[in-house]
């Protein structure tokens, strides 16, 4: 009875890290996969703006990756049902790997795009601005050169949402820094300025990014508590 009960402990012992290394294997898989953009010579700058060191993370922190991956999909999935499953999976990616990259909440990530594009790569603002995060092609540019180092960077670029995202969270994540995590003053710089977020703390714009944050943050939460 003793051999038996030893051996049914082993077994269940066994069958759990079994488990565990399949979301391991699957979490790795998931969250580490880069875009493979259109354009084959910015192959190995987009690598280098998407691959964030997953030994560096503990494995909660790239199974909550992998959470957001699967939330921001469905998500997409149900507000555009008409986008491309291709496209959907190379955005969702975008944004998760930028996020990843640069420490910043993936929703808000989400929700400036929402606001500044509502997911269309192809968006031209009155002002010159381009793509899903709709960056003003100097800003881009200077972001693009100086913290990314891609040499190859033209305007064009931004058409592409991986290469759009990563630029433009990197550029976010500056200003994040900036006003010390305040993320109301951050997304009025983002949208008109830091002249204008040094003399005021919130405008029209941060408002409506904030309440699609705070919706999309409070559904988050009730998925992944389920």
């Amino acid at each position: 009875m003793k051999n038996t009960m030893l051996v049914t402990t082993a077994l269940g012992l066994t069958a759990t890290l079994a488990v565990v290394f399949v979301l391991l294997v699957a979490a790795y898989t998931v969250v580490a996969i880069v875009p493979v953009t259109s354009n084959e010579s910015l192959q190995v700058s987009v690598a280098t703006i998407n691959q964030h060191p997953v030994e560096e993370e503990t494995l909660a922190e790239v199974l909550e990756y992998v959470d957001y991956f699967f939330a921001i999909q469905s998500r997409l999935e149900s507000e555009y049902p008409r986008m491309a499953e291709e496209e959907q999976q190379e955005i969702t990616l975008a944004i998760t790997n930028a996020a990843r990259q640069w420490d910043v909440d993936p929703w808000l990530i989400y929700s400036v795009i929402t606001v500044e594009s509502h997911f269309r790569t192809d968006a031209i603002g009155t002002s010159g601005e381009i793509g899903l995060m709709q960056p003003m092609p100097r800003t881009a540019r200077i972001v693009a050169t100086n913290t990314l180092a891609m040499s190859d960077y033209t305007p064009e670029n931004l058409y592409d949402p991986t290469i759009n995202v990563s630029i433009s969270t990197a550029h976010l994540a500056y200003l994040l820094d900036l006003y010390k995590g305040d993320v109301s003053r951050a997304l009025v710089a983002y949208n008109a300025g830091t002249n204008t977020a040094n003399e005021v703390r919130e405008t029209s714009y941060s408002r409506k990014v904030l309440t699609y944050y705070n919706l999309y943050t409070d559904k988050h939460l009730m998925v992944a508590s389920n």
